[in-house]
């Protein structure tokens, strides 16, 4: 395996690949977990749909700026970002008391940021953020193409926590407002935090072997195309989260052709998400999705430290582009 790059890409967390060249593919650490939900933005896109390609070209432009700032402001309080799902995100900052960053300064300026973009002027858009403290628990598969996701109560309860949240405010968890009483960590005020305005793709192997599509995402122009997106929700025994259940199921979900966005853990548990026609089309590919259906759910029935699991699918228009 290669030396983690300097600069790593966006697209996989520095902490995952630094796992990675340990050859370490499990664990657990302390921290702080927020969630924002950016809502309004799904409604003008649909909007746009009627422009085609220039279309297309705005929508990447405005969520470019809607994102590249909220992005940056995140990394600049040492978080990172393990995935997007749909119109939120969720971010993690390892630490403890006295290590953590000032969470409650980071919000006021997620909330301020998203007011000035156009998109939120143009979109009437809605941003709302809760955060909570707990173990972060992570897992890296160990064949490839490799596939790593985060998990644990911490993301259930912030998730359950966001949907109480009132538009434009925030909600934290007591214990996380203990734990920033005493915190030393001066990361407090990013007046204008560096975001890039073009995204450059290297080619470190270890990121394509993560990401095998990473060429043709590369190349992507930004459209609007069908696709069937396909969830997988995971209901295990007692909490206790079979790893290897996840592993082969994502196999399966490739080997049928699925592109495997990631696996997010919120106040639904855990849902395996993916899409089939992006980024790459495919001849029958409907066929092809109900076939992976079919047999998925037979390969989850026959697994005992399941109490429960949940298949769907739905087929539309989207926005597809790389920003």
């Amino acid at each position: 395996m290669t030396q983690k790059p300097e600069n790593h890409h966006p697209l996989i967390p520095s902490f995952v690949l630094e796992q990675f060249n340990r050859s370490s593919f499990d664990g657990h650490f302390l921290g702080a977990v927020l969630v924002v939900d950016i809502k309004g933005y799904t409604a003008f896109t649909k909007k746009m749909m009627s422009s085609g390609s220039a279309g297309a070209e705005t929508i990447s432009e405005l969520l470019n700026d809607l994102f590249g700032q909220q992005v940056a402001l995140c990394c600049a309080f040492n978080g990172f970002i393990p995935f997007f799902a749909g119109d939120s995100y969720t971010v993690i900052f390892p630490g403890d008391e006295g290590t953590l960053p000032d969470l409650h300064s980071l919000t006021v300026q997620l909330i301020e940021t998203i007011r000035e973009t156009r998109l939120f002027k143009e979109a009437s858009l809605s941003i709302k953020i809760s955060a909570g403290y707990g173990a972060v628990h992570w897992h890296i598969s160990q064949t490839e193409p490799y596939f790593h996701y985060f998990f644990g109560e911490v993301f259930e309860r912030v998730g359950t926590l966001n949907s109480k949240c009132p538009a434009g405010e925030s909600l934290f968890e007591g214990e996380l407002l203990s734990k920033l009483k005493h915190s030393e960590n001066k990361v407090s005020n990013v007046l204008s935090p560096q975001k890039n305005s073009e995204l450059s793709i290297e080619f470190d192997p270890d990121l394509v072997a993560f990401i095998p599509e990473l060429p043709i995402l590369a190349t992507m122009k930004n459209e609007f195309r069908e696709v069937i997106s396909a969830f997988v929700a995971f209901d295990f025994q007692e909490g206790k989260v079979d790893k290897s259940i996840i592993d082969d199921c994502v196999e399966l979900c490739r080997q049928y052709q699925m592109f495997v966005k990631e696996l997010d853990c919120g106040d639904k548990g855990l849902v395996l998400f993916g899409f089939f026609g992006a980024p790459v089309s495919h001849i029958h590919q409907k066929k092809t999705s109900i076939q992976w259906s079919l047999l998925c759910r037979e390969f989850l029935k026959e697994k005992e430290n399941l109490s429960g699991f949940r298949i769907s699918m739905s087929s539309g228009r989207v926005f597809s582009g790389f920003i």
